[in-house]
């Protein structure tokens, strides 16, 4: 029997060691919004066996793209946040029923509602939902919040501003990390989990390093470069100025869906 996982980057792939009675002795299919990076390819095979990777991008043509944009483009859309909304769920449903009739009999498991993913096409197919761990809270409300917020303001900054907490001091809790190359002072703040293994820097939690962020007390750009990722860039602190050295790493793989 074929076995098919539908998930986006939100997922901690950890939780499929949990999943591994859903994989024996089936023809394991993971299907995402993005594309996986090598090493976690590499950590899923060690836990569920052998498996084929497909992403939404293999089951629409430029064509249904276009489509989708299109219809999704009509009187009921006032804002970006309700075109986008029916954007993700019209491109479900298309990708939702070519899935249900390549694949009439597979046991399907719905492990996301997020980043992509829109549930009501896939439950309407058969798909099982699955709770496992996540990286972020997209619950119900916190997803209400983003779409009241996006209502209101034009620009994503803005929507940062507007969610992040008032008077939080530590947006980056004890997730800060340092090395030390040739003279140089590395830090990065922020989760690891997807970027870490691409950073050629022997990067440790630094307790002394998130002490100074916890103060506001900075290196200049002349000792030190600050790293977060672009998911991630929200818990970095540093000013953006001159006098700072701050980069942002790419952590997401995306087909063009």
């Amino acid at each position: 029997m074929t076995a098919i996982f539908l998930f986006s980057q939100n997922l901690v792939l950890e939780s499929f060691a949990n999943l591994k009675k859903y994989c024996e002795g089936n023809y394991t299919i993971l299907l995402t919004t993005h594309r996986l990076f090598e090493n976690e390819i590499e950590y899923l095979k060690n836990v569920v066996g052998d498996f084929e990777m497909q992403t939404f991008s293999q089951y629409l043509t430029d064509a249904e793209q276009e489509e989708v944009d299109i219809i999704a483009d009509n009187d009921n859309v006032e804002n970006p946040m309700d075109y986008y909304l029916q954007v993700r769920l019209i491109k479900n449903q298309k990708i939702a029923k070519k899935v249900a009739v390549k694949y009439p009999d597979a046991a399907k498991y719905l492990l996301c509602n997020d980043l992509g993913i829109d549930e009501k096409p896939w439950k309407n197919i058969g798909f099982k939902e699955l709770k496992c761990q996540y990286y972020y809270d997209w619950s119900a409300g916190f997803k209400n919040k983003v779409k009241q917020s996006l209502k209101k303001i034009p620009f994503a900054s803005a929507l940062y501003r507007k969610l992040k907490p008032t008077g939080s001091a530590n947006p980056y809790k004890d997730d800060v990390y340092s090395a030390e190359v040739d003279g140089r002072k590395y830090v990065f703040i922020g989760r690891l989990q997807r970027v870490g293994y691409r950073i050629d820097l022997p990067l440790m939690k630094d307790v002394k390093e998130k002490e100074l962020l916890d103060r506001r007390i900075f290196h200049d750009k002349e000792t030190c470069q600050y790293l977060s990722s672009i998911h991630e860039r929200g818990k970095c602190v540093v000013p953006d100025s001159s006098e700072y050295d701050v980069r942002y790493i790419q952590d997401g793989y995306l087909p063009p869906n």
